[in-house]
């Protein structure tokens, strides 16, 4: 992991932010509790099948699109969508914005994503009306 222990602490504490770490390659490396009791899913589960899973399957062609477009031009990620809660059977709308992540010579290590929950006036400000 490249987040700092201090960082890495106060982002596992944060129970109004979702947080994630990924790789290179976009896989999800570290996520957490807060993304874990919104989405339903265990850490294994977000590591094996990717976080992306958790993405209302409305949005997920969208949302994978988009995360592959960031991930390939090593840029980053700012979207608006809903999630599924596996466990308890619910969505909810987030933004979830992920920036690369550089070493000290700007070379990218992969990317560090925060996601908060928006009311659902936010989300028909972008999407129109919502479900």
């Amino acid at each position: 992991a490249w987040v700092d222990s201090r960082s890495r602490a106060l982002l596992e504490e944060s129970y109004r932010v979702a947080a994630f770490e990924t790789n290179l390659e976009g896989r999800c490396t570290w996520s957490n509790r807060t993304y874990m009791d919104w989405t339903g899913l265990t850490a294994n589960q977000i590591k094996s099948i990717g976080w992306r899973q958790a993405v209302c399957p409305d949005y997920r062609d969208q949302v994978n699109e988009e995360w592959e477009n960031a991930v390939e031009e090593r840029r980053s990620f700012d979207y608006l969508f809903s999630v599924y809660d596996h466990e308890n059977d619910e969505t909810r709308w987030v933004r979830c914005v992920a920036y690369v992540a550089r070493d000290k010579d700007g070379m990218p290590l992969g990317w560090i994503g925060l996601m908060r929950q928006v009311s659902e006036n936010r989300v028909r400000s972008f999407h129109g009306d919502v479900d």
